[in-house]
Order: C-alpha cells, then sequence, then structure tokens
C-alpha cells in the first residue's frame, strides 16, 4: 500500500500502530511517493512484509511512475548512537540489495543512513519505537512534461484582410483633370489619406494642387470619401494584391480653368500592390455639363 499527500509533519502522518513490514501512510511533498519498510528490534533482516513493500516499490518505479528512488534508514533510540548508526545503514543497503534483485539499476538509487538522528517519532532514549526501525523508500517523479503551447487559432477572413491591407494608407501621385464645362486640362500632384474602419470599408481624404493649361493658372480639389474594397483577386507576389474598390466622394474644386463649386460623384479605383490607380467624376449642381473628370496614379504606402 502507498499513499500521496502533501510534505506536513511526518511524525504527525505516521503515528498510527503498525506491523514489521507495513507501508505507512507517508507524508511526503508533491511529486514525491514513499514506500517504508520496517525492521524487528536490532535486526537488518528483511522479512516477508518488507520483500512485498519493496516489490511494490520495484513495480512503481519500472512502470514510470518514478525518475529515481532515494533510501533514508532509520533506528530507534535502543542502544548505543553508533550501533544504531550502523544498524541504520545495513537496513539501507539490504533494501538497496533487494531493489538491485528486482531489476532497479543501481544508478538510480541513492542511500543515506540517519541512524537515531532523525527520528520518524520523537522519544526519549532507550524507547523501542516500532516507527523509528524504518527504510523510507522514497520514489522521486520525473519532472511534468511541458505544457504543449495551444496552436494557433486561423484568423478570420476579415482579420486576415485587415492585416494584409493594413489600416492606414497614403498614396502620393500625380494628378490629372479635364473640366467638361471650360474645355480644361488640370495637371498637378494629389495626396490622398485613408483609414480602414472595417477590412473592407475604408474613409479618406485628398488633396490636389494643379496648373489648369488652357487658363494658365493654379487651382485645387480638396474632398473627402467613402469606398469599399473587394478584398484580393489576385496577386502580384511580394508586392502585394490585387485589391479593386468603388466608392463616393464630395468636396469643392476651385481656381482657374474651372468654376469654383460644391462636388460629388462616385469614383473607381484598384490597389495594384504599391500602385493605387483612382478615376472620380466630380459632378456640380451646373450638371454634367460642368463636371471634371480626375485621375491619379501613385505610390502607394501602408501602416
Amino acid at each position: 500500500m502507498k499513499r500521496f499527500a502533501l510534505a506536513t509533519s511526518v511524525a504527525a502522518l505516521l503515528g498510527v500502530a503498525s506491523v514489521t513490514g507495513t507501508v505507512y501512510p507517508a507524508a511526503v511533498q508533491a511529486q514525491i511517493s514513499e514506500y517504508v519498510v520496517e525492521f524487528a528490534l536490532g535486526s537488518a533482516r528483511l522479512d516477508n512484509r518488507a520483500k512485498e513493500v519493496i516489490e511494490q516499490a520495484a513495480s512503481a518505479f519500472r512502470s514510470g511512475e518514478a525518475a529515481s528512488l532515494e533510501l533514508v534508514g532509520h533506528a530507534d533510540t535502543t542502544g548505543p548512537a553508533d550501533l544504531n548508526q550502523q544498524l541504520s545503514e545495513q537496513r539501507a543497503a539490504n533494501v538497496r540489495d533487494a531493489l538491485v534483485a528486482e531489476g532497479i539499476s543501481p544508478d538510480a538509487i541513492s542511500v543515506e543512513a540517519v541512524g537515531q538522528d532523525q527520528l520518524i517519532v520523537q522519544t526519549a532514549d532507550g524507547v523501542a519505537e516500532q516507527r523509528n526501525r524504518v527504510v523510507r523508500i522514497e520514489l522521486q517523479q520525473p519532472p511534468a512534461p511541458p505544457v504543449a503551447e495551444a496552436p494557433p487559432q486561423p484568423m478570420a477572413e476579415d482579420e486576415t484582410l485587415a492585416e494584409r491591407f493594413n489600416r492606414i494608407q497614403f498614396t502620393v501621385a500625380p494628378y490629372y483633370g479635364f473640366n467638361l464645362s471650360q474645355d480644361n486640362h488640370l495637371a498637378g500632384g494629389n495626396l490622398t489619406a485613408s483609414y480602414k474602419i472595417t477590412p473592407n470599408i475604408a474613409i479618406g481624404g485628398e488633396q490636389a494642387i494643379f496648373y489648369a493649361f488652357d487658363a494658365n493658372g493654379v487651382g485645387g480639389r480638396s474632398v473627402g470619401s467613402i469606398d469599399y474594397h473587394f478584398g484580393e483577386v489576385g496577386s502580384l507576389g511580394t508586392l502585394g494584391g490585387v485589391v479593386p474598390y468603388v466608392g463616393v466622394n464630395a468636396g469643392y474644386i476651385y481656381g482657374s480653368g474651372v468654376n469654383d463649386d460644391f462636388i460629388y460623384g462616385p469614383e473607381i479605383g484598384i490597389n495594384l500592390g504599391i500602385i493605387n490607380v483612382k478615376v472620380a467624376g466630380d459632378l456640380s449642381d451646373a450638371g454634367l455639363d460642368d463636371s471634371t473628370i480626375s485621375a491619379t496614379i501613385g505610390a502607394l504606402f501602408r501602416f
């Protein structure tokens, strides 16, 4: 018989009546199991019950329950202290030999003899206490295997898109426009900033500064937009994916070569890895004849 328990007080847990060779309820630390082999007064001989306990300990060790065995020989306070020390040494040696005979490697066994110096049950000198005439066999548990980390959970498709395309984007591009009412060509530069509030929906704003060739003057276009990105429909390898989008914009156009006016209308574009291409139709309240076609193609930066 054996028992696992937390280490508290050996004397408290072993304070029960027993006969030679009984396995006491063991006071042990976590990861240690203990078998207790008893001996007769003044004897180091293993009787049948003691051999049964040793067989149980050997069987537990062979089953992989422990990584090593520690033997501690004890003696009671009858007789001289030096004789009790020798007696505890012989008891521990006999238990070790019996374990080896059971097939346990000597390298797995450590032996210590404490005589009457470490009494399991505290007594006065000259007291024949059965519970102090023992060899304790402690089976040291092998270290617990490392807990395997849970495999990373696959990201949802939306999360994958958000990670792949990032949320903040800037586009620096040349700008070209054509104003229908004044038959005027516009050319300059354009800066666009956008933020994806979801993996598919982005809000943004852009500012263009242009030169109107026929009017020989400078103007500007300031608009905000909301776009729907359809997700990756192709791949450009290390450059990224092909992502088309559509949306609407609204803002103001002003300066030479155009009629200063509030504008609004549809836009369509495509992200080609690190390149963004977009065309917008800027309508005004004056009608289609006063519309401006705006187009940009430039470098796309993601953050």
